[in-house]
């Protein structure tokens, strides 16, 4: 990731509005560097406010910090923008309402996790979507068994 970080840090050198360079380096960032992931993802979604990836990624860095009645309102939106194109934003929709746990938001967390791991989840998330599931108590066909 350091390696990829710096191509896009060279790349903001020279374009320092480029959506893609400042939401990927969000996304680079977000382990190590939560709060400069934020501020690059917070810049970027200034520039493409109507992007479901980059409302994504600054929603699912909001959930990261706890900030989840935020994180959980730009997923929505992302998930409206993007329709069925995209299971990991349906993946983190679902996970920021089951960690919330309010009300509904068991039961939509279940739903749209159980989409997600439908729709062809990338493994890596697939696994974390399965252990929420596991939490939920729901995972019942969540491996993709169909029994």
């Amino acid at each position: 990731p350091t390696k990829a970080a710096n191509l896009y840090r060279q790349v903001l050198d020279t374009q320092p509005d480029s959506v893609i360079a400042l939401n990927n380096l969000a996304v680079l960032n977000a382990d190590d560097h939560p709060q400069q992931a934020l501020a690059y993802a917070k810049k970027a979604h200034d520039r493409a406010p109507d992007s479901a990836a980059v409302t994504d990624t600054l929603g699912w860095l909001l959930v990261g910090q706890n900030q989840l009645d935020a994180g959980i309102e730009l997923l929505e939106k992302a998930e409206n923008d993007a329709g069925k194109a995209s299971p990991e934003i349906r993946y983190h929709l679902g996970a920021a309402l089951a960690k919330r746990g309010h009300g509904d938001d068991v039961g939509r967390a279940t739903s749209l996790l159980q989409q997600a791991l439908a729709s062809g989840l990338p493994e890596d998330e697939a696994g974390q979507a399965r252990v929420v599931l596991k939490k939920l108590g729901a995972d019942n066909g969540a491996s993709g068994d169909t029994g």
